[in-house]
């Protein structure tokens, strides 16, 4: 329950820091170039993560890839039927 309580709160920080970055960021750099920037950190942080962990980068088998695809597509189907 600690453990669980101190990723909320890490989770948290980490969260309403982003406003404050954003805020600062933005003033300096145009949002497009921002977005950009930041999506590439990240990329960079995960692959960096992947790495240390020593999973695989790809799936093992090319199937396992699209059964993914197909859930997560089902998945956002599913959950947005009654917007249409």
């Amino acid at each position: 329950m600690v453990r669980n309580a101190g990723w909320i709160a890490l989770v948290t920080l980490v969260w309403g820091y982003a406003w404050v970055t954003m805020k600062v960021g933005l003033a300096d750099v145009p949002p497009f170039l921002f977005s950009a920037m930041r999506l590439g950190i990240v990329a960079v942080l995960l692959l960096l993560l992947q790495l240390a962990m020593r999973k695989p980068l790809l799936p093992a088998k090319r199937v396992e890839c699209s059964e993914r695809l197909a859930r997560v597509h089902g998945n956002d189907l599913a959950g947005h039927r009654f917007l249409l």
